[in-house]
């Protein structure tokens, strides 16, 4: 049986399950569009196509 994983909502009965069981697990279907959408945003901050919010609290030291 495979144990759909949904954000927010995992117990600690399934992550165990998983991890110590091996059981077969999965993201649920509702996830996909989050985790494409903050890879984008992942790719763009790499790409230094935007500065993230963190990068933009850090000072910049000066020379």
């Amino acid at each position: 049986m495979t144990i759909i994983l949904k954000p927010g909502e995992v117990t600690l009965s399934e992550l165990e399950s998983v991890y110590w069981g091996g059981k077969i697990s999965k993201l649920h279907e509702d996830t996909h569009l989050a985790i494409k959408k903050g890879a984008a945003r992942i790719a763009e901050i790499a790409a230094g196509r935007v500065m993230s919010q963190f990068m933009a609290l850090i000072p910049v030291l000066e020379s």
